[in-house]
């Protein structure tokens, strides 16, 4: 069990390096493997935080009792929806979806997210200062 978990690992390190070197040049930064594979571990990691991010959206907009009810219930759907789309992202980051349209904004297409936000802390959801917001002049 111990060498197939070596072999798994080395394969999956493997790939990520193969998948994000075949064409580095033609893919801009939100379309590569590499940031697929990362929005899939933060997605597995961090998908329980949908559930206190949507009972605070939902606690701004609505109220006290709806966050305690229907904001529960958003935030256990969004993180099991969170954490499937994590795992599956984490399956085929090395391969890109088929199809797409222009229309659709890349979301779900190629290496583009499945979800939106695309990772969970954004810049409206920023409790911790974890994003950034960029600033002209500041580096």
């Amino acid at each position: 069990m111990k060498k197939f978990g070596k072999m798994f690992l080395m394969g999956a390190v493997s790939t990520l390096i193969l998948a994000t070197t075949v064409d580095a040049d033609a893919m801009s930064y939100e379309d590569n493997p590499a940031r697929k594979m990362g929005r899939g571990i933060t997605n597995v990691a961090l998908g329980v935080l949908e559930l206190p991010i949507k009972i605070a959206d939902v606690n701004n907009e609505d109220g006290g009792i709806a966050a305690v009810t229907y904001g529960t219930i958003l935030g256990l759907s969004h993180f099991i929806a969170r954490e499937f789309v994590g795992v599956f992202e984490l399956v085929t980051f090395p391969f890109s979806l088929p199809g797409g349209d222009v229309e659709l904004d890349g979301n779900g297409w190629g290496y583009g997210p499945i979800m939106t936000p695309e990772f969970i802390v954004d810049e409206n959801h920023n409790l911790f200062k974890m994003v950034h917001q960029d600033e002209p002049g500041v580096f």
